[in-house]
């Protein structure tokens, strides 16, 4: 046990003696993070929640329950319908309408996420935009699309 306080006290030391290359490393650590953080684009994200039933059809009763693989499995296919062109353009073109040049579409699909919540039938649709009223606006019209 006095071993391990004597070493911990020499480390101590040690740390005492480089404190202006200890300082040195932290605050440029410190002022690179800052730089970064800087010149990163601000962007903001825009939610909406949807559920997801599994579509029933004529020939089912009621006491055919559907299994949660089922759902899933249909959750995940709307996770994906949600990233295709037929979605994500009419969207892109929607937020960009006022500009001339709009992304290209491997850049407007990775601003749009969907993240299925676990344990449950929701589907959660997240789109990146410059602004917050922007961000928002679009996820509420990619909800209508």
């Amino acid at each position: 046990m006095h071993d391990e306080k004597m070493e911990m006290r020499n480390i101590v030391a040690i740390i005492g003696r480089r404190r202006k290359i200890v300082y040195g490393i932290v605050g440029s650590a410190i002022l690179i993070a800052l730089i970064f953080s800087y010149f990163q684009p601000t962007q903001y994200e825009g939610n909406v929640s949807i559920r997801i039933q599994y579509p029933r059809g004529v020939t089912d009763t009621v006491s055919a329950p559907v299994s949660e693989q089922m759902v899933q499995q249909q959750i995940l296919t709307y996770a994906e319908i949600v990233k295709s062109r037929a979605v994500v353009q009419p969207v892109f073109d929607y937020m960009y309408a006022d500009e001339a040049e709009k992304p290209p579409y491997s850049e407007m699909v990775k601003a749009i996420d969907a993240k299925p919540v676990r344990g449950t039938e929701m589907l959660i649709l997240s789109i990146l935009a410059e602004s917050p009223v922007k961000a928002q606006k679009a996820a509420d019209f990619l909800l209508t699309t």
